[in-house]
């Protein structure tokens, strides 16, 4: 039987379980763990299966315990206190060229 994923949805709804995808919805007794490579979260399943999770079905697996805050991707040093961005002329040059090589 084929069906849109909203209507799949839907039927399993009385189920335990996630969506961590936009095509990938999984039993809550088929998740093993769920690791973190990089800044990508992914869901091991009992059978060895790996699916990504998105980054908008992520807050639902941490408020269930799968991902404690250790796992958020974070690199060591913390969160930047500042976000250094380009000057405005730099930016706003639709040139396709570099600052630092002017043309010959």
């Amino acid at each position: 039987m084929i069906m849109r994923f909203r209507d799949a949805l839907r039927e399993v709804a009385a189920l335990p379980g996630y969506r961590i995808h936009r095509s990938h919805w999984v039993a809550a007794g088929a998740v093993r763990h769920v690791r973190v490579a990089g800044r990508r979260h992914l869901v091991e399943l009992v059978d060895g299966t790996v699916l990504p999770v998105s980054q908008a079905c992520v807050g639902p697996l941490r408020a269930a315990g799968l991902i404690d805050q250790r796992g958020m991707g974070r690199r060591r040093g913390g969160v930047p206190s500042k976000i250094a961005s380009a000057p405005s002329a730099i930016s706003a040059d639709n040139s396709g060229r570099s600052q630092n090589n002017p043309p010959v």
